[in-house]
């Protein structure tokens, strides 16, 4: 039988994590219509693993006592509770990291956009997302760079002042002759 203190006593710990995880869980019903349905799903089973984590480790917890005050304490008994208590202990702690894992798993596949619902109009910054960028032009009356009238002439280069004696000439220019 389950002692009644040990259960609510470890229930009280764990009950803000509890509350949070089930918080979580009723804003993903009734929020998160917001989110795209892969995010809402993934960070869905990541709070129910948790979940799940948390009711284990509870249960472990409550009934641990039960279960020693029952056993006899034979040769090898504190061997075999070291290992069983290490192999709840790390499923405890794989379940945990796949929970936390699938929530962020959740964050990223939210910040990929939704794709535009059919005949959405384009934004001034170009097409919408999802739309394919080669159906876009140029904005209306804009001239494409191939097709624009030719500048004026280029202005004549303006014949290189005379050196100052002494002076060293400018780069790709021939000095004059010595006089």
């Amino acid at each position: 039988m389950i002692s009644v203190g040990a259960f609510f006593g470890t229930f009280l710990v764990q009950a803000p994590v509890f509350g949070v995880l089930v918080v979580g869980l009723v804003l993903l019903g009734t929020q998160g219509r917001r989110l795209p349905p892969r995010s809402r799903q993934l960070a869905r089973l990541g709070l129910v693993i948790m979940l799940v984590e948390g009711a284990a480790s509870m249960l472990w917890t409550a009934l641990l006592p039960q279960l020693l005050s029952r056993m006899s304490y034979e040769r090898g008994f504190v061997q075999t509770y070291g290992i069983a208590s290490a192999i709840f202990g790390i499923i405890m702690s794989l379940l945990v990291a796949a929970g936390l894992g699938l929530l962020i798993a959740a964050l990223l596949a939210a910040r990929q956009p939704a794709p535009p619902p059919p005949g959405a109009a384009p934004t001034p910054w170009g097409p919408p997302p999802g739309a394919a960028p080669a159906t876009w032009g140029p904005p209306p009356g804009a001239v494409p760079p191939d097709s624009a009238p030719p500048s004026p002439t280029p202005p004549s280069p303006t014949p290189p002042s005379p050196a100052a004696p002494g002076s060293v000439p400018p780069v790709g220019t021939v000095p004059p002759a010595d006089r």
